[in-house]
């Protein structure tokens, strides 16, 4: 680690480096961390002999004099955080303001640090690029670790040791403040502060906040009930603030901010993510000094200021979740320096603003889940450093093109194109379209709007079949999803092998559909899914597998909607016996998800699998059974290795079965919907078999009971499943009371019940729950007012709770 490639292997070992490198780390204890900081910080020496042993002798031995391990370790890290350059150790302790464990967004993170002057620009190179330098240089010297990273091998989660969170804290000290609810430690010279707490904050206790009169970074991440007023308080209080996060959610009524918000003159990152939020005042646009505005998750926000010019600072907005939003303000043109433009799932968006072209250093425009985009604006092509645009629509009477994909050279990630249907082959090769030059983009989704009837009206002469021979992807993707295609048979690059990298597979909504790939000759293929594909009968249509391993790499496998499919192979289901049938068991040996739903006729399933993850929802009793059967048969033991198992809209579904108890042992998660028939109640179900049967679920955490109109109690046996941390009872009409032997139940942690009207009273086990720390009572009448907070006759059964929620 301290070389890292400097020299050859036959170099360092005639080095006098390497017998330093071994008596550094023999006196380490053996301590992983430990020798990673060493290895980083020798690593930034030069490879030279008197520095390293300069170190050795100095600096290292007085590490040495700690005896005591702890203070050995924080003495090592002090050590590497005294040799950081004084610009990363204000973006290292600035991480202590977070909780330990807390997952950071690199990029999230690197926007607060250049709102507080951390990182600032050098010539030409941007901040947000020297703080991306930052980043990997603490990262190197293992100040992060744990990274995660995307389709794309990019960064974007890393965590910081425990440790390491431990020598920030001890160095910022009242600075920088991370605050439980009752550990308030707030003087004159601290500048940040963060609050996290998922059982909520009062407004009084915010006043405590005043001492610090030169607040810079202010994060709350925790419901409060009063969001006007809070908003209010620290929008007059707190001028001084540049990096302001709230995360309040916990009210659907309608919220407006305060007109004072355009009092904080210094705010250069603004977070607000609270559900009710609708309005957002003009005097938002004297916000001059905004680099980064982040909105996500506000349901109910209509609209962004209209004359927003000022913000011609902004450099990322993001509006993810914000259902209500049609349109965004035609100021847009005027933010010259916007870099980064999210819209995920702004559901209603009808349309981007004509000028966005006049955003020219627009890099990424993340428009996934617009579903009502109605068309892409001319001149896209003018903005030519994106990188990621990953929806394009198409449409006959308005908008571009799909030439002007062909200057987005940059592009990489994920690209839908939508509205194929107004696509010709003789547009595409009058304008020389080729996608097989985007090589950076590893995700491709084609998208026909057809509806299920319109099929039939579709005339000959409509060539989806040469249109999607013209949009052949490059040969590096790994991703393809095809919706709405209208013709039989699908075209020659899907089914040849020209796609050899390929992991994931979707089709959906081919009507027409008969005959589907080859999937075998995907050797890396790891997601397929088969969606409303009513004309397929079988996915393979050879009559048997022809080796005992079946779809090698595959682990995610999703059938829906397949109304005419009968088996994976046509033989399988033939009556006719055929002597390779019997001669081996076919396994899919990585496969761990599965999901059917709405496959009538599919019976059987003649393959085996080690599942995890078991998704069953309206299909015969019989295939459930098979599935139940096979995956068992597949553990070297009875068990079963399933954690997580749906069980949905399974109408002839009136007892679990036993095997499910028996050879799920495993399971973790059990969630139940919509299966009407369904008896799992003490007083339908005998008591003893009941009791015996729920006694097999030693690992159960999660149980979910929803729309189950039989469930009248908890079925007995239930309080032998000590492991439950939540319970979820929704839309379950007669439901009447909860168990006395809820207490036994030492683990659960959160309770939650929903639309229940028959529920009369909890049990009085709940006093007892040792563990219960949030309880959530919603659209039950007749427990609302007898636990209403402070009034109701039983308020004091549940009051000792840390979260408690009536609604």
């Amino acid at each position: 680690m301290a070389f890292r490639g400097e020299k050859s292997e036959k170099e360092l070992e005639n080095s006098n480096l390497v017998e330093i490198g071994k008596e550094i780390v023999a006196k380490l204890k053996g301590l992983p961390l430990a020798i990673r900081i060493i290895g980083c910080l020798l690593y930034a020496k030069k490879p030279e002999h008197h520095l390293w042993s300069a170190f050795k002798d100095k600096e290292f031995s007085r590490v040495l004099e700690q005896r005591e391990e702890a203070q050995f370790m924080l003495s090592i890290l002090e050590l590497s955080y005294n040799h950081l350059p004084s610009s990363l150790k204000q973006c290292f302790t600035y991480c202590s303001l977070f909780p330990k464990d807390y997952i950071f967004q690199k990029d999230d993170m690197i926007k607060q640090w250049v709102a507080q002057s951390f990182v600032q620009s050098i010539g030409t190179i941007e901040p947000n690029d020297i703080g991306e330098d930052y980043f990997m240089e603490l990262l190197s010297r293992s100040f992060f670790q744990d990274v995660t990273r995307n389709e794309m091998g990019d960064i974007v989660e890393c965590k910081m040791h425990d440790l390491m969170h431990d020598l920030a804290s001890s160095i910022v000290k009242n600075e920088c403040v991370s605050m439980d609810v009752n550990d308030w430690v707030v003087i004159e010279k601290t500048r940040h502060i963060s609050i996290c707490h998922r059982f909520g904050v009062k407004l009084e206790s915010l006043k405590l906040l005043y001492e610090a009169k030169k607040l810079r970074t202010l994060i709350i991440d925790s419901p409060i009930r009063d969001f006007e007023k809070v908003v209010k308080l620290i929008f007059t209080k707190f001028l001084r603030l540049r990096t302001l996060n709230l995360n309040l959610a916990i009210e659907f009524t309608s919220q407006a901010l305060p007109k004072s918000i355009g009092k904080l003159k210094h705010l250069r990152y603004l977070k607000i993510c609270q559900i009710g939020l609708c309005f957002l005042p003009n005097s938002m646009t004297e916000l001059y000094n905004l680099e980064t505005l982040i909105l996500d998750g506000c349901m109910f926000l209509q609209k962004l200021p209209r004359d927003a010019k000022n913000w011609r600072n902004l450099r990322y907005l993001s509006l993810a979740e914000n259902f209500r939003i049609e349109f965004l303000p035609d100021s847009i043109d005027e933010w010259k320096n916007l870099e980064t433009l999210i819209l995920r799932k702004c559901l209603l968006l009808k349309e981007l603003p004509k000028d966005i072209k006049k955003c020219v250093k627009l890099k990424h425009l993340d428009l996934c889940g617009c579903e009502s985009l109605t068309h892409s604006p001319k001149g896209l092509g003018e903005l030519t450093r994106l990188q990621t645009m990953n929806l394009f629509v198409l449409n006959k009477d308005v908008g571009c093109d799909l030439s002007e994909l062909n200057r987005l050279s940059k592009l990489r990630g994920s690209l839908t194109i939508n509205g194929l249907e107004f696509c010709t082959t003789d547009d595409l090769e009058k304008h020389s379209f080729n996608l097989q030059q985007k090589l950076g983009v590893r995700k491709l989704k084609l998208v026909w709007n057809y509806s299920k009837d319109e099929p039939k009206n579709i005339s000959a002469n409509d060539d989806c079949k040469g249109v999607l021979e013209c949009l052949q992807p490059n040969s590096n993707a790994q991703n393809i999803y095809i919706c709405g295609y209208q013709e039989v048979k699908l075209c020659d690059w899907l089914c040849s092998n020209v796609l050899t990298h390929l992991v994931s597979i979707k089709l959906s909504d081919c009507f027409k559909l008969e005959a589907l790939p080859q999937f075998d000759q995907f050797p890396f293929l790891k997601h397929l899914g088969l969606q409303s594909l009513p004309c397929i009968e079988y996915v393979d249509n050879n009559e048997y597998p022809s080796s005992s391993m079946f779809l090698p790499s595959l682990e995610k496998l999703i059938m829906v909607d397949m109304p005419n499919l009968k088996g994976w192979w046509k033989g399988e289901t033939s009556s006719e016996s055929s002597p390779n049938s019997a001669s081996f068991p076919t396994t899919a040996p990585f496969l761990c998800q599965l999901k059917i739903d709405s496959c009538p006729k599919l019976a059987s399933i003649s393959w085996h699998a080690p599942l995890r993850k078991l998704q069953i929802s309206d299909v015969t009793l019989q295939l459930l059974n098979t599935v139940i059967e096979m995956t068992a048969n597949h553990s070297s033991s009875t068990q079963s290795k399933v954690s997580s198992l749906e069980l949905n809209r399974m109408k002839d579904l009136e007892f679990l079965p036993r095997e499910l108890f028996y050879n799920f042992t495993n399971l973790e998660l059990l969630t139940i919907t919509d299966c009407k028939s369904l008896q799992i109640s003490s007083s339908l179900v005998q008591h003893h078999v009941n009791e015996a049967l729920w006694k097999e679920f030693q690992s159960l955490r999660f149980l979910h009971l929803y729309e189950i109109p039989k469930l009248e109690y908890l079925p007995d046996g239930m309080q032998h499943v000590t492991t439950l941390q939540t319970i979820y009872i929704g839309c379950c009409p007669n439901l009447v009371t909860l168990p006395e032997w809820m207490d036994r139940l030492t683990s659960l942690s959160d309770l939650m019940i929903f639309q229940c009207p028959m529920l009369t009273t909890l049990s009085e086990g709940i006093h007892h729950l040792p563990s219960l720390k949030s309880l959530q009572i919603w659209d039950c009448p007749k427990l609302m007012k007898r636990y209403e907070e402070g009034r109701g006759e039983d308020w004091q059964k549940i009051s000792h709770v840390p979260f408690v929620e009536i609604l």
